[in-house]
């Protein structure tokens, strides 16, 4: 993956978004289920008439979960039940990130989507490891 400050940290998205449209990690799925609902919140409008559309991709396929953080907003989400896709254990799940309509400001973006387990009670925990 390319050394830029945009990073995956479980099912959390946290760096300072800088224009690239690729991820550095990506969460390796211990377990079977369905993915749906993303949220994501910027640090700051992205001002102009730029935003960021960020995308949920499942090993390395973008899906039909997506939003757009707008000029004048500083969130979005995608809580359509027919965007909801399913993952087997070992796929993985990242995002991607594109600005649109020029450079928008730097933020941090943090991105969430809600996990529902094949099996009850089964869940995701991730560590990020990270040599500085």
């Amino acid at each position: 993956f390319p050394s830029h400050d945009r990073t995956f940290n479980g099912l959390r998205v946290g760096g300072a978004a800088n224009g690239n449209d690729d991820y550095r990690t990506r969460l390796i799925m211990p377990t079977s289920g369905t993915v749906r609902d993303l949220y994501v919140k910027s640090t700051v409008d992205p001002g102009g008439s730029t935003s960021w559309v960020i995308t949920v991709m499942d090993t390395g396929s973008p899906t039909s979960l997506t939003c757009t953080v707008s000029s004048g907003t500083t969130s979005c989400n995608d809580t359509n039940a027919a965007h909801a896709f399913s993952m087997s254990a070992h796929d993985h799940l990242n995002v991607k990130i594109v600005p649109t309509g020029g450079t928008p400001a730097a933020t941090i973006l943090s991105i969430g989507v809600v996990l529902v387990p094949d099996t009850e009670g089964q869940f995701v925990f991730s560590i990020r490891y990270e040599k500085c």
